[in-house]
This record gives C-alpha cells, sequence and structure tokens, in this order.
C-alpha cells in the first residue's frame, strides 16, 4: 500500500506518538528510511505513547514536549520532523509555554514547522497573535474534523485560517469512521421486521403471534388443536350449565 501511494506521488505522511503506542511511528520511518527527504513527515504528541501514562508523560508541557519529541526522532529513524503537531489541548498548559517550547525547538532544527491539532478557533487565533507579537515561530497550520456529516468548521475554523495568511488546513475523518462508506453502512430491516418479537419472551412469543394476526408453530401440532378444542368444549359446559342439571343429589 505504501509503495502505492509513493508511487501515485504521496509525499505527506501524517501519524502520531499515540497511535498504537508508537508503533505507527515506527512503521512510518522503515517505509520512508530508504528515501527520508523526499517525504514531508508530520507527527503528534500530547497523550504520549505508553500503554499507561502518567501525569509527566502526557499534556503540552514543555517537559513532555521535548521529551516525545526525542522519543519520536528514534522511534521514525530521523533527525528532524517536517511538522509537528500539539494533538490536543490539555486546559492546563498556557499557550505560552506551548508556543515558546515550539520555537525552541524550531530553533534547534528538531522540527520545521509547528501547527495545532483539535484546537477551537479562538485558542488558534490568540496562539497565532502570540507568535507574531513575540516573534516565535509561527503557527503553521491546523487539523480539525471534516465530512459531509461534521461541518462545523465552516463556522469559525476555516474561515480564521483562511484569513491568517499562510496557516494550512488538515482534515481528518474524512469519511467519519466509515459512516460515509458503502462496507460499513448497516441494512435497512423492514418496520415490520424491527418490531417483530421486540421485547417478548420465548414462552409468550406464540400469544404475541396469535394476537398480531399470525400464527404460532406450536398451532400445527394436532395434540396442542385437541387440547385446545377440549378445555373449550369444557368452558362452554360450565359456562352454558344450569344449576342442579346433571348433577347427582346428595
Amino acid at each position: 500500500m505504501f509503495d502505492r501511494f509513493a508511487e501515485a506521488g504521496g509525499t505527506f505522511l501524517d501519524t502520531a506518538d499515540a497511535y498504537q503506542f508508537g508503533q505507527s511511528e515506527e512503521l512510518v520511518g522503515k517505509f520512508i528510511a530508504a528515501d527520508r527527504d523526499h517525504f514531508v513527515l508530520a507527527t503528534k504528541f500530547t497523550n504520549g505513547a505508553g500503554p499507561q501514562p502518567g501525569i509527566s508523560t502526557t499534556g503540552n508541557s514543555r517537559k513532555n514536549m521535548v521529551a516525545s519529541q526525542e522519543a519520536s526522532l528514534k522511534r521514525l529513524g530521523t533527525d528532524y520532523i517536517d511538522l509537528f503537531w500539539v494533538h490536543f489541548p490539555d486546559d492546563l498548559t498556557p499557550m505560552e509555554e506551548i508556543l515558546r517550547g515550539l520555537d525552541d525547538l524550531v530553533s534547534s532544527g528538531k522540527i520545521l514547522h509547528a501547527a495545532l491539532s483539535n484546537f477551537p478557533a479562538w485558542r488558534v487565533s490568540r496562539a497565532a497573535t502570540l507568535a507574531d507579537l513575540k516573534n516565535w515561530a509561527p503557527v503553521a497550520g491546523i487539523q480539525i474534523e471534516y465530512s459531509l456529516v461534521e461541518r462545523s468548521a465552516d463556522r469559525e475554523l476555516l474561515p480564521m485560517a483562511e484569513s491568517l495568511c499562510g496557516e494550512g488546513r488538515l482534515t481528518r475523518r474524512s469519511v467519519s469512521d466509515g459512516r460515509e462508506s458503502g462496507p460499513r453502512r448497516r441494512p435497512v430491516v423492514p418496520a415490520r421486521r424491527r418490531t417483530a418479537h421486540r421485547q417478548v419472551p420465548p414462552q409468550h412469543r406464540g400469544a404475541s403471534d396469535r394476537s398480531q394476526g399470525g400464527h404460532s408453530h406450536r398451532e400445527h401440532r394436532p395434540e396442542d388443536r385437541r387440547r385446545r378444542r377440549c378445555a373449550g368444549h369444557r368452558r362452554g359446559d360450565r359456562r352454558h350449565a344450569r344449576p342442579g342439571v346433571g348433577r347427582l343429589a346428595p
């Protein structure tokens, strides 16, 4: 699959340290090892690569940022990352700390560009403004969920990115986790089939079928028909019998 991607002219590869606990980065590193400079390599940090991440190995703090970037370089088998994403906002780390940490990584040459993923529009706008005022590395782009099902980015995120000159847009979940592709669509079940035997215990399903105009398989057994016919005659005899008639005197 990767060979066909490269033969078709594909050059951009996007992964993250949290994908398969770092295995995704290792595989991508092996794929591009023969021609690293031909590809544009992007990865992310925030959630950590370990199966049981701790406080110091998650989030967007400078400490986790530097440690995650160093670990990603080792897994990817490269000495620089073209595009380094902040995967998610953590609601704790100040934007100034995030931007200054990314600027230091750009200055050191370990990453070429920094970007924000899954950040709301107001946070991205503030980050772009801070980076411009303090002469830090600019926010090169945003990553957002966008598809035929999810179009909320049309309201703020996309117009904001267009107004901030030079800020790229990368979409994710373009097929809505398979909801827009045929293989994962559920078959359409007729309404009569959906309501049949709904929440009816197995021992009562025969009665439910008869109440809906259907027939239970038990009605076709001769012994059941004879039993019901005899029971009906007994009930009819008791209902129409006159008091004292057909009884023996005490």
